[in-house]
């Protein structure tokens, strides 16, 4: 075996996976390994909190399909990035978190920095490894990539700091020689009971899931319904699952989404739900309507078998890859000799999709001097550039793109999924643009969100990653307003701030490219010029704070009851 020490077997296996960037936030703990990666062909990406670094990972790895890779300083700079990890967890995201550690040599003592870096990430990891020894350095981080891309998700390594050093006796594989890239296959008899299912189906409906995103599933999942004429919608936080301008997609399920989809999945049969979790949240009722369809026949295919069947019963479960197991599906229904099948669905899709925008219309109105959130975020979408990556945040402002997003490409869109922190959307752009730093990158961002994540204005002019940021700012936390409005008739505590701050001025400040936008024709002529700049702009749009949605939580949330007598005059009424 070659003689390296433990760092330098730490950065060649880094090398043999294809590393070229690493998100972080400098620390002592691991600078023995970081004096190599300039010399390695490795980028050190810094940021100004480690939460950021993680959240920046996870945006390169759903971006590219490649794994990623973040570190921060033991204790503190690790604890930092628990949340990003967790978002990276809920979004099936390939990413490797080093979490060096306190010195093995005085583990257990309360040294500085030191706390139990393992237990705190275990329920937001896939796989975890210390490594035992610096001759198995090499061996540990192998290991970890073999599970972030095997079961899409983060796998944690923690490095006692003092493991760094030392001289060893280590061999760096190639990937092929220690993990596969194989996909699974479902099994022949799973298929043929879908197919059965959907050949008997008077209206079936397709549900693209993440899982198309992640096999590359457009023209199977196309063909497949232009078989069997059925319509497909997009899964919640996963507008590119399928391409918008087919004739037969009805956009996106979820918190301000197609009522189109809804209405045609209210009256569904038979749901293959391809590549897709069932999450009760992304099925939550929007615009007056319950429309998970409890009347139909459930197919769901995923690709991990612990998800099937988790949240809602099905009727049949495929686990495999999306794209083959639509391929297989369509040829098992050919083979049976079933004909493609020439219905109407294609025209109630447009006639849907007309009185759906007329609605939208009417959402668009401006109703004060302030801009309508809607107006704003539909025409930012309308202006998009085809080849743009989009993330958002969560929160009321930053939701509203899901009715208006429209995807060709899939791996364009970039969500912070169902741990839903605020504070995700502006980092998750700086990583998008550190792997794709040619194409535009959208940031669609609330001012309670912006308030998490601002600091990293620096961190893209440091670093050259010139995205656009979308700022709604309406100087109130939406979503929790409309909470507090609908079930504690309107008694507000917290919700109201920032109101007094000009976050273009603060951009500015800080050598961004800003601008204030009042008037909704002062929009898109500031975006498209955003665009084409070669620094980060942040477009703070004046947003009416009266205009706010119905709780997407409303399932979660009841009427006040108040029984103690010093609180019995908050109680809702009757």
């Amino acid at each position: 075996m070659p003689r390296m020490t433990p760092s330098e077997a730490f950065v060649e296996t880094l090398v043999a996976e294809g590393v070229q960037h690493v998100t972080g936030l400098v620390g002592s703990a691991f600078q023995d390994a970081l004096d190599l990666f300039p010399h390695a062909g490795i980028r050190f990406v810094p940021v100004h909190h480690e939460l950021t670094a993680a959240h920046m990972a996870d945006g390169y790895a759903r971006a590219t399909g490649r794994t990623a890779v973040c570190i921060g300083q033991n204790g503190p700079g690790c604890t930092n990035m628990l949340t990003a990890i967790a978002v990276a967890y809920q979004a099936h995201s390939p990413v490797v978190v080093v979490t060096p550690s306190a010195m093995n040599s005085l583990s257990g003592l309360d040294g500085l920095q030191e706390i139990d870096q393992m237990d705190i990430f275990r329920a937001v990891t896939k796989f975890q490894a210390r490594v035992p020894s610096p001759s198995r350095m090499a061996e540990t981080m192998r290991a970890a990539f073999r599970h972030a891309t095997a079961r899409l998700g983060p796998a944690q390594v923690d490095i006692p700091r003092d493991f760094f050093y030392g001289d060893t006796d280590q061999v760096i594989l190639k990937p092929e020689q220690y993990r596969s890239s194989a996909t699974i296959r479902a099994d022949e008899a799973s298929i043929g009971r879908a197919a059965d299912l959907l050949a008997k189906a008077k209206k079936p409906m397709i549900l693209a899931g993440y899982g198309c995103v992640v096999s590359e599933a457009y023209d199977a999942t196309a063909a497949l319904a232009e078989f069997l004429d059925c319509p497909v919608a997009n899964t919640y936080w996963h507008n590119d699952s399928f391409p918008t301008d087919h004739p037969l997609a009805v956009g996106a399920l979820g918190f301000n989404g197609s009522k189109v989809a809804m209405q045609m999945l209210a009256e569904a049969d038979v749901v293959l739900m391809l590549g897709s979790r069932i999450n009760d949240f992304g099925y939550a009722p929007q615009y007056g309507m319950r429309y998970y369809p409890h009347q139909a026949k459930i197919i769901q295919v995923d690709i991990d078998s612990a998800q099937i069947g988790r949240s809602k019963p099905v009727d049949v479960s495929v686990v495999g890859d999306a794209r083959l197991t639509a391929t297989a599906i369509l040829e098992h229904l050919q083979r049976q000799g079933e004909g493609s099948r020439r219905g109407d669905t294609r025209s109630t899709v447009g006639a849907l999709k007309v009185q759906w925008r007329a609605e939208l219309d009417v959402m668009c109105r401006p109703a004060s001097e302030y801009i309508n959130p809607y107006a704003a975020t539909r025409a930012i979408c309308e202006a998009l550039p085809e080849n743009a990556f989009v993330t958002t945040d969560i929160g009321f402002s930053p939701c509203i793109p899901n009715a208006f997003l429209r995807f060709t490409k899939p791996r364009r869109y970039i969500a912070p999924g169902n741990f839903a922190n605020v504070g995700f959307g502006f980092p998750a752009a700086l990583g998008v643009k550190l792997a794709h730093p040619e194409d535009p990158v959208v940031a669609f961002v609330g001012d309670g969100g912006w308030g998490f994540a601002l600091q990293e204005v620096m961190t893209a002019l440091e670093e050259n990653l010139p995205v656009v940021v979308i700022l709604m700012n309406n100087g109130v936390l939406g979503a929790e307003k409309a909470n507090q409005a609908t079930f504690l008739e309107s008694r507000f505590v917290g919700v109201d701030v920032g109101a007094g701050f000009n976050y273009a001025e603060i951009a500015r400040a800080m050598g961004a490219d800003a601008q204030r936008i009042t008037d909704i024709e002062q929009l898109v002529p500031a975006f498209k010029k955003a665009v084409e700049s070669s620094q980060i702009c942040v477009l703070e749009v004046m947003t009416d704070p009266e205009i706010l949605n119905k709780p997407f939580r409303g399932e979660a949330l009841s009427k006040a009851v108040r029984h103690l007598d010093k609180y019995k005059h908050l109680a809702s009424p009757a």
